[in-house]
């Protein structure tokens, strides 16, 4: 049986890899498992299965952190799982972001100009202001990242407040798109605009990619909010 020293051992090993906290906790259930196995099977001391497991675990572990600021740079370990979930939440939000296109399509072809402008600013307007939304509600929760500023709670928090950085630019964007609505209607309809295409063009462009990385970051706070509350036990260890 491990004993609580034992466990806070573990638990200090495994920080001193900037594991973020709810991977931490995932890892550190794997050491104790192992280590527990190890002392059963093979009859082997705390600290020779401890030295064991760390072997086992030493690639993905090893840190190649260079001293900047960026935490998330730790090991392999933590790189690849951060690759995948960026990977997993740029699906989910490019998947909304395509609805999205297929919506303003749709209303372009069945609303009338008025109607379309203002379906499109509520829409655009709606991705813009809900993740802030979010945020406010779930204000405690969001601080802890700041508080505990020397650790990663969790590999979704640089998503969570990724619209922070794009709130001014995506109102600037849903206002003149709601300004050249017509203009955009009009090219959906006939492939033809009274300005030049390649303008109005840019403008779908620059508020589609907004509105992908608004669902990013709205996808990222979900995410985050359930593996808060899975680290907030942890919390009383740092």
């Amino acid at each position: 049986m491990i004993t609580e020293q034992q466990l806070t051992e573990i638990r200090n090993y495994l920080l001193s890899k900037k594991l973020p906290i709810d991977i931490l906790i995932e890892v550190n259930d794997h050491f104790v498992s192992q280590i527990n196995d190890l002392q059963r099977e093979e009859n082997l001391s705390f600290e020779e299965a401890f030295e064991k497991v760390k072997d086992d675990w030493k690639e993905e572990l090893t840190l190649s952190w260079n001293g900047s600021i960026d935490l998330l740079d730790t090991n392999p370990f933590i790189r690849d799982v951060r690759q995948q979930l960026a990977i997993e939440n740029l699906i989910s939000a490019s998947k909304y972001t395509i609805l999205t296109i297929s919506l303003i399509i749709i209303s372009a072809l069945i609303f009338n100009k008025n109607i379309f402008k203002y379906f499109c600013l509520l829409t655009f307007l709606s991705f813009s202001i809900f993740p802030l939304f979010v945020y406010i509600k779930n204000f405690k929760k969001f601080q802890l990242a700041r508080k505990y500023s020397n650790y990663i709670l969790t590999l979704h928090q640089g998503g969570s407040f990724l619209f922070l950085g794009i709130l001014g630019l995506s109102l600037q964007f849903t206002a003149k798109f709601f300004n050249y609505s017509d203009e955009v209607q009009k090219l959906i309809h006939s492939g033809k605009t009274n300005f030049e295409i390649t303008q109005i063009l840019l403008l779908i462009i620059g508020t589609l990619t907004l509105t992908l990385i608004s669902f990013f970051s709205i996808i990222s706070q979900t995410k985050y909010i359930k593996q808060i509350e899975k680290v907030k036990p942890f919390l009383k260890y740092l």
